[in-house]
């Protein structure tokens, strides 16, 4: 003889099952069922559902998302709404620019307001990707600063500014240069003086020459230093390698140009 089901058995799968059923539907599920309703023509129900799914949007994944702003546009067309209507068809193109609704089951209105979103949004897309392409630009490490003052700023077209760097450092170099020379006669006359006179201004003589070598060192090095700043900070490319995207309204194909 079989034991009878206990009774707090049956009251928990009871309670179950009420709970399953009260449980609200899922994000998948809603989506479905917007739809269905919609093509057996339950607009009342219809309605219901969009407006639920249009509170809680951004948590749907992008193609069902793109779903129902589809079915949105077609709904608020169908009540006369063109603008509503548009709007939810470029929030559909900020998901998938790419995008085309089936000719032979949409519409041919609704098709025809689609496309004219759809090369409206792309125009907007091309203007704003093509100020983008204008604000960034590919400015390299200024090596030639390194090597010579001026010499960065005269390539990337700074011509007035890279000769005068470059002068600056010519002058450096040639007072290094002459330093050199004139402290190495100075010594020698420092060195072949006899009389204690002599050899005291001959001494003077050498030591301001030796300690200007080391002045015009220093005014190189800030002259090199200053140079490579400037070419760093202040000498941006003046025809910058760019980066461009162009989009054919009429071809749903997105294509990218790196130009060098």
């Amino acid at each position: 003889m079989a034991k009878p089901v206990p009774l707090f058995l049956c009251c928990a799968l009871l309670l179950m099952i009420s709970c399953a059923a009260a449980q609200p539907e899922s994000a998948r599920s809603l989506t479905q069922n917007l739809i269905a309703a919609y093509e057996r023509f339950d607009y009342p129900e219809f309605d219901r559902l969009l407006e639920i799914a249009l509170a809680e949007i951004e948590t749907f994944p992008p193609q069902e998302r793109r779903q129902i702003y589809q079915y949105a546009a077609f709904r608020r067309f169908q009540q006369g709404e063109i603008l509503p209507a548009e709007e939810f068809f470029w929030k559909l193109l900020e998901i998938d620019p790419t995008y085309s609704l089936d000719p032979l089951t949409t519409p041919p209105k609704v098709l025809a307001l689609f496309q004219q979103t759809k090369v409206r949004y792309l125009e907007n897309l091309q203007q704003r990707l093509q100020q983008l392409e204008q604000s960034v630009s590919y400015n390299p490490v200024p090596w030639r600063s390194l090597v010579f003052p001026g010499w960065e700023q005269w390539r990337r077209g700074y011509r007035a500014k890279g000769a005068l760097w470059a002068g600056a450092g010519v002058v450096c170099i040639a007072g290094i240069v002459q330093a050199v020379i004139r402290t190495g006669d100075a010594k020698e006359e420092y060195e072949n003086a006899l009389e204690a006179g002599e050899i005291r201004d001959r001494y003077q003589d050498y030591n301001r020459l030796y300690q200007s070598q080391f002045y015009w060192s220093y005014a190189f090095i800030g002259v090199w230093l200053s140079s490579h700043i400037d070419a760093l900070f202040f000498s941006p490319l003046k025809s910058p390698r760019q980066i461009s995207l162009n989009l054919h309204p009429t071809q749903p194909a997105v294509t990218l140009s790196i130009q060098f």
